[in-house]
């Protein structure tokens, strides 16, 4: 199998560095000195504490456009920071549209599978998320990340009560198994991402302003309450997608980060390193389907305008 994956941040240079192991090419997008790093001393992850050194092929947008088609590839994962993806669609767009190969956005939020259905059409996109993974480009070329990285994965939206689930997804389970990628292949991708956003929503914002990690949230009693609040706020929003999230889900939601090991959230770091945090993603679009249903959403809005100066 043949790989793409643009952006290789965090998440995009520990998912290469796995299924470098086992599928016949991986190729990277980056840029700058990440970029430049790659290419000269390969891809470095830490994750874990155990080291490795990957042999991927990475290449700036340009470059991949005249070296490559896009039908040269069988999957295409996005991992980009959901704020470029707009501007990465602009690039590629043209190049990308040829080809009939798979879409899988690995991205936070739940809007960036529908503006890619918008784009290439709907058969084409994988809804998807990645989880339990924390992780930071430490230096040029060097990644460094941590947690089981689990690949929750399914057809966009999702599948009908009748349909089969289509071959090349299985197929690509297969090559997650090979890298040893945990996975889960879903046939309601939806439903999982809003499930995501609840943790995401509850933690992230919080995170970026009190500069605090999800294990320091989760178990100060004060804290932990604003992190429910946030989440059944997202919750009420799912409804607006026709997504149903139960108090109970809410419930076992916060236990499962609170229980996790503790994680620098990536609105924090990106915040820390002067980068545009992806507050519409996160918070955006709960306001929007909030105020599209006349529900309040306090907590949102606290979040939305202590953080809207570093989304820009």
């Amino acid at each position: 199998m043949n790989i793409l994956i643009i952006g290789c941040g965090a998440i995009g240079g520990y998912y290469a560095s796995r299924l470098i192991q086992c599928c016949k090419s991986v190729t990277v997008t980056a840029r700058g000195h990440h970029l430049k790093a790659i290419q000269k001393s390969g891809l470095k992850v830490t994750h874990e504490g155990k080291k490795s050194i990957s042999a991927v092929t990475a290449l700036a947008h340009a470059s991949l456009k005249t070296q490559y088609r896009s039908d040269q590839f069988d999957v295409v994962l996005i991992c980009l920071k959901v704020n470029q993806l707009s501007s990465v669609l602009m690039e590629l767009r043209e190049w990308l549209e040829p080809s009939t190969c798979p879409i899988l956005s690995l991205q936070n939020g739940v809007d960036s599978e529908a503006f890619l259905a918008n784009a290439f059409g709907a058969k084409r996109i994988w809804g998807g998320m990645a989880i339990k993974i924390g992780g930071e480009v430490v230096k040029p070329g060097e990644v460094v990340s941590t947690g089981i990285a689990k690949i929750t994965y399914g057809p966009w939206p999702k599948l009908d009560k009748h349909q089969l689930m289509p071959t090349k997804l299985t197929i690509f389970a297969k090559y997650l198994a090979l890298a040893n990628i945990p996975f889960e292949l879903t046939s309601d991708i939806q439903s999982e991402l809003w499930k995501k956003l609840v943790i995401n929503n509850g933690v992230n914002p919080l995170s970026a302003i009190t500069g605090l990690d999800t294990f320091e949230l989760t178990h100060n009693p004060y804290y932990a309450t604003v992190v429910l609040s946030a989440m059944q706020e997202t919750a009420v929003a799912a409804l607006n997608d026709g997504v149903i999230i139960s108090q109970q889900d809410i419930e076992n939601l916060f236990e499962l980060i609170k229980n996790f090991a503790p994680i620098k959230t990536s609105m924090l770091i990106d915040k820390e390193q002067g980068r545009p945090i992806e507050l519409d993603a996160i918070v955006g679009s709960v306001l929007e389907r909030s105020k599209k249903q006349g529900v309040p959403a306090p907590q949102n809005q606290q979040f939305w305008q202590s953080l809207t100066e570093f989304a820009r």
